[in-house]
């Protein structure tokens, strides 16, 4: 049972992002940070981060920055 799925990757202030949605519509964000391998690693996004990327994202929550 998977409680998230990855939809896609933005870019945002020169940074990549996943876009994670949950099984009840939710979304959320996972900085992508790749090491000296070329691996990638998902990082929380800062709170300020957040924010933005969901006015972004979702234009009816009423929050503009």
């Amino acid at each position: 049972m998977k409680i998230y799925r990855r939809a896609y990757k933005i870019n945002y202030n020169n940074s990549l992002f996943q876009v994670i949605i949950r099984n009840d519509k939710s979304i959320g964000f996972l900085k992508i940070d790749i090491d000296q391998n070329g691996e990638e690693q998902f990082i929380m996004p800062s709170a300020q981060e957040f924010l933005h990327l969901s006015s972004v994202i979702n234009t009816n929550n009423g929050i503009k920055f």
